[in-house]
């Protein structure tokens, strides 16, 4: 049997069988997706079978009970995940990709690194850093935040709002970046509001299992689903932070970027993860940030939903004006083409980076240009191939009965995330202009 276009970056048994897996999960999601984007819903049910097939903890290194996954094993997963539902994978890409850069760096300190790795691995706990404020923007242009941390007694106390906190309404763990009270430095604080986690109630699973990770039935995830929603809340409550549910977008509808209020919310000292002076350096190792390809690789995956989409489409679809399927005609071929061609080329550049960060850790730091060169043509890409899924679909895209007009909205969001196309094209510029 002639291998799959999307197949065509997997290279070997492991990775085949991380694709399956992955193929599992996205199933599952696509059932649910629509309802979520029209309510504008969080996932619950999503991120309950992700973390009982083990997802949580596919990014640790094994010495932490992880699965070890490369960065290149993990985009496989991001990208196949997406083509089900993107804002669960845009979302779960957060912890995914963290959990990787953390665990290349050494920047996150111990104990405490271990302790929450223990958690993500035995009862898969998740987290996300909580950076973006509305007067800073975008945490990549350097804005100082308006996150107040104040010194007391054993520790610090938080207080300030965040925005764009994707996965806020499942968290009861994050990063959050604040600035010292009557300094100019900036710290990075381990906001845990349950603390360490209790023995887990259930074993996750692995990609790598025997049985391919058999998940529980529909009735038992609702139940933990309901179960991790109510205790989000309460442990919030608990501590001194609001959940305000502000997300409400064209795109990407089901991620739970909402807005958390911090008030007074007491963080240890040994939950501090670092404080900075103005323009220092986190320390550790410099990974060049190669953990945010998941970005480009969840745009890709929902372009390739809508790729699909539109062949099937193609190939069973006879007007009474033809006496064949629209996939004969010159025109229609002619776009199915370009949106194999874009796929190839946006998708070689995607895993052609990802193999060389893995093969030469000692290089990563110097390819962080290409990084956003990669997201930059992936996004703009991504959009290209759903605009013409959409015209070979005709006028019947549009409908909300129709995959193809949510891939559309979401699709564009992928402008907005990091690195921002302006910075990336001036890194190009700069890089060019310094040979």
């Amino acid at each position: 049997m002639r291998k799959k276009a999307i197949d065509a970056f997997v290279r070997n048994e492991r990775e085949a069988k991380l694709v399956a897996w992955a193929d599992r999960l996205a199933e599952r999601f696509a059932e649910r997706a629509a309802k979520h984007d029209q309510e504008g819903s969080f996932p619950f049910e999503n991120f309950e079978e992700l973390k009982a097939a083990g997802y949580a903890k596919l990014t640790l290194s094994e010495e932490q009970g992880g699965d070890g996954a490369s960065l290149y094993e993990w985009l496989l997963v991001q990208e196949r995940i997406a083509r089900g539902d993107g804002s669960t994978a845009l979302s779960a890409g957060w912890h995914g990709g963290m959990m990787l850069h953390y665990r290349e760096t050494d920047i996150w300190p111990e104990p405490s690194y271990s302790k929450f790795c223990r958690d993500a691995a035995g009862s898969g706990a998740m987290i996300n850093k909580f950076a973006s404020e509305r007067a800073t923007g975008s945490p990549t242009r350097g804005g100082r935040p308006q996150t107040t941390a104040v010194r007391v007694e054993g520790g610090w106390k938080l207080s300030g709002r965040k925005t764009y906190s994707t996965l806020s309404p499942l968290l009861t763990d994050y990063i959050v970046s604040a600035g010292i009270e009557n300094s100019p430095e900036v710290g990075d604080f381990i906001v845990r509001l349950g603390g360490e986690a209790d023995e887990p109630a259930y074993a996750a699973g692995s990609p790598f299992d025997a049985d391919g990770t058999s998940l529980p039935e529909l009735e038992e995830i609702v139940r933990r689903a309901q179960a991790s929603e109510r205790r989000a809340a309460e442990l919030r409550s608990a501590a001194g932070v609001t959940l305000e549910e502000t997300w409400d977008t064209l795109g990407m509808r089901a991620t739970g970027s909402h807005d958390i209020v911090l008030n007074e919310v007491f963080v240890p000292d040994e939950q501090v993860m670092g404080i900075y002076a103005p323009g220092e350096k986190k320390g550790g190792v410099d990974d060049g940030d190669g953990w945010m390809l998941h970005i480009p690789a969840c745009y890709l995956g929902i372009a390739y939903a809508a790729r699909d989409y539109a062949l099937n489409f193609a190939k069973n679809y006879t007007p009474n004006s033809l006496k064949e399927p629209i996939a004969t005609l010159p025109h229609i071929r002619q776009w199915i083409g370009q949106i194999d061609s874009e796929l190839r080329l946006a998708r070689t550049a995607l895993y052609d980076i990802a193999d060389r960060w893995d093969r030469l850790p000692d290089e990563r730091a110097t390819m962080r240009p290409e990084f956003g060169w990669v997201k930059y043509n992936a996004t703009h890409l991504a959009a290209q191939v759903v605009d013409k899924a959409m015209k070979i679909v005709g006028g019947a895209s549009l409908s909300r009965s129709v995959p193809l007009e949510r891939y559309y909205r979401d699709v564009r969001a992928g402008l907005h995330n990091p690195p921002m196309e302006d910075a990336v094209l001036q890194s190009l510029a700069r890089t060019a202009l310094d040979e």
